[in-house]
């Protein structure tokens, strides 16, 4: 079942470098914090509950 998170995870992330980086010109730093913070929601996700979720997402978006 984690292998099919990180998969997913992993694609998504994939895509959204690629839309993010054609499309906004953001540099590739901030897109790997994304990607990675992506893929350990979607394992957190699977474990646990979704507090956590959301201050990671709060903390991502200003830094």
């Amino acid at each position: 079942m984690n292998n099919r998170y990180l998969s997913n995870a992993i694609i998504a992330g994939i895509i959204m470098f690629f839309s993010l980086g054609r499309g906004e010109m953001i540099p590739f730093a901030v897109t790997s914090v994304l990607v990675a913070v992506f893929i350990f929601l979607t394992v957190s996700n699977s474990r646990s509950g979704g507090e956590q979720i959301s201050g990671i997402i709060q903390a991502g978006g200003r830094s």
